[in-house]
């Protein structure tokens, strides 16, 4: 069950990053024509970004609140989920619901000790 969550984290993140970079190709100037970009997606056990390089700089793309990191964190409330900032502000009053440091028990089993002493 924690490896199916740990994927669904990470689509859930990598959709969201797309949905980002998606409107920062709308905001740019449509006009010039760039070849290539390249796309590079952080996925941090602490936060994550995503950055694209073309005519020769990278910029990192800020996320829906202007930040350039996003906190790798995941909540569920009665009302849906919650990412990033949202999230991490939302964990002390539901810390059950909560998934953060997912990315470490990406390949592990449960029954790992590892984590099973986080329990």
């Amino acid at each position: 069950m924690r490896k199916s969550i740990a994927i669904m984290l990470f689509l859930f993140v990598l959709s969201t990053c797309l949905m980002v970079l998606a409107d920062f190709n709308k905001e740019k100037d449509k006009t010039k024509k760039v070849e290539c970009p390249i796309i590079g997606i952080h996925l941090g056990t602490t936060n994550s970004c995503i950055g694209i390089y073309k005519n020769g700089q990278v910029e990192i793309i800020p996320n829906e609140l202007g930040n350039r990191i996003t906190p790798s964190v995941v909540g569920f409330t009665d009302e849906g989920r919650v990412i990033g900032e949202a999230a991490k502000n939302q964990a002390i009053i539901n810390p059950t619901r909560t998934l953060y440091d997912i990315k470490r028990l990406i390949g592990r089993r449960y029954t790992n000790k590892t984590i099973q002493n986080d329990k």
